[in-house]
């Protein structure tokens, strides 16, 4: 594999985006946990704690950063040129 592969270089961007997105909703995830704690939390309680809103507004941007990679690899004139053959 060539690791100087623009195309290369942009799927591994993706992979570790999506890592980060995968990470930021298990974050997420915890925080809810802890939030509604075996308790039932009335409506729009948990969405106004700050960490309720910081947890998601990462997970967007997370989520936002993967989808933006992935499109780039998906539409021909948004992907990497590869790199030209060796000689």
């Amino acid at each position: 594999m060539n690791i100087n592969d623009p195309i290369i270089a942009a799927i591994e961007a993706h992979r570790r985006a999506c890592a980060e997105t995968r990470a930021a909703y298990e974050r997420q995830s915890a925080v809810e946990d802890e939030l509604g704690a075996g308790v039932r939390v009335l409506a729009g309680e948990a969405e106004n704690d700050p960490r309720w809103i910081a947890v998601h507004g990462t997970a967007a941007k997370a989520l936002a950063v993967q989808d933006d990679l992935a499109v780039k690899l998906l539409e021909p004139d948004q992907r990497p040129s590869p790199a030209p053959p060796r000689s």
